[in-house]
């Protein structure tokens, strides 16, 4: 059972906007994936260079380009489409203009609507046309890929090693929340750390959660301000606790936790041994 003597006090839980995690999580800017595409698909160098002057102008090379970059960073699915949670962290709107979102959306739906629905590649492009030219500028500093669902569960797969949870408790978990697990107390820490949701400099890390989930309130005052506020007002007996606290007073009904933990318990049973 994972021991948290070493969690037991606390000096100071912060709420922010934006940080990093050492836990090895993959970390890039955009124009990194140009290059590691550049690379996969034989695009010579000069020739990316020539794209991002010529603003990502339409043509093959830079539709292969941008769709294979988009996929890499985990921001476009050839199966679902757009990860807009996870594309507009790659971008910097004008802090003094308030109408790009809208205008995005005006220009994904004007434009996508004359691609066919099975060409991928002019989807993925159309679509980051659109965030180019009407969201912002692409961003220079790094940021965080999220992770898709199977790396989630992976991770959690980890989680579950890690915090040395019995089988017997795994089994629970399959069919119940995982704070009715006793075994699994500590296994919402784990998961935040190593998923870069959370870290000790930087405390719960709500642009992150947004990043990794999609769901819009969680970057509405409500949510912020419940996570806030419990932070600010309750005492805890270790770290363990307070991310329990704050998934289940404020982020349950936002994300996916407990779905991706059963997930996760079924695959690691369906696996034991192997």
């Amino acid at each position: 059972m994972f021991t948290v003597k070493y969690l037991l006090t606390l000096t100071s839980i912060t709420i922010v906007s934006c940080s990093t995690s050492e836990h090895g999580f993959i970390f890039k800017r955009f124009h990194r994936g140009l290059l590691e595409c550049a690379e996969i698909l034989n695009i010579p160098k000069t020739t990316v260079q020539k794209s991002i002057e010529d603003q990502f102008r339409c043509n093959d090379q830079t539709k292969l380009l941008i769709h294979c970059v988009m996929v890499q960073l985990h921001t476009w699915s050839d199966g679902t489409g757009l990860r807009r949670s996870a594309l507009v962290q790659f971008f910097e709107p004008t802090a003094y203009e308030a109408l790009f979102e809208p205008r995005t959306d005006m220009c994904l739906t004007e434009n996508l609507a004359y691609v066919d629905k099975c060409d991928f590649v002019t989807r993925a492009y159309v679509t980051f046309d659109c965030f180019y030219k009407q969201y912002g500028n692409l961003a220079r500093n790094v940021h965080a890929v999220i992770l898709n669902q199977k790396q989630l569960i992976s991770a959690l797969n980890v989680c579950f090693a890690i915090a040395d949870i019995p089988q017997e408790a795994i089994q629970r978990l399959t069919v119940e929340n995982v704070l009715e697990v006793p075994e699994a107390h500590c296994l919402l820490y784990i998961f935040s750390l190593r998923a870069g949701l959370y870290n000790e400099v930087g405390g719960v890390l709500m642009d992150s959660i947004y990043s990794q989930f999609g769901n819009r309130t969680l970057t509405q005052s409500g949510k912020i301000t419940c996570v806030q506020h419990l932070l600010e007002t309750s005492r805890f007996a270790d770290r363990c606790s307070m991310l329990n606290a704050v998934y289940d007073r404020c982020l349950f009904d936002a994300i996916p936790i407990n779905e991706l933990i059963v997930e996760a318990a079924k695959h690691a049973l369906a696996n034991v041994g192997r």
